[in-house]
């Protein structure tokens, strides 16, 4: 068990962050959190992004303040017979780089 294991904390497996999209890892579960120029349809695009990749949308929170930014955070979970097919963490970092390439 490492440092982390002995003092209660959590493992996360994976975390990437760009400018406008970052991800936190730990087991099938991530959190998601866009932030990018407002755009219509941009949750609907996300959404379908996930749905391709066999990950469950478990809740969203949407905040588009004066409609000039929109800000996402997005508790997701890969679907459990999808993931033993595939390692969780690449499945993530490819939905995360086609969510940034919607953020533009």
């Amino acid at each position: 068990m490492d440092d982390v294991g002995r003092r209660g904390g959590v493992n996360y497996e994976g975390c990437w962050s760009s400018a406008k999209v970052s991800v936190s890892v730990c087991g099938d579960d991530a959190h998601i959190s866009v932030c990018c120029e407002g755009k219509i349809g941009l949750l609907s695009a996300i959404c379908y992004v996930m749905e391709r990749y066999k990950i469950e949308v478990m809740s969203a929170h949407v905040s588009s303040p004066h409609r000039l930014r929109s800000m996402l955070m997005i508790h997701a979970r890969v679907t459990s017979g999808y993931a033993t097919q595939f390692p969780v963490e690449e499945i993530y970092r490819q939905a995360a780089e086609e969510i940034l390439l919607l953020c533009g």
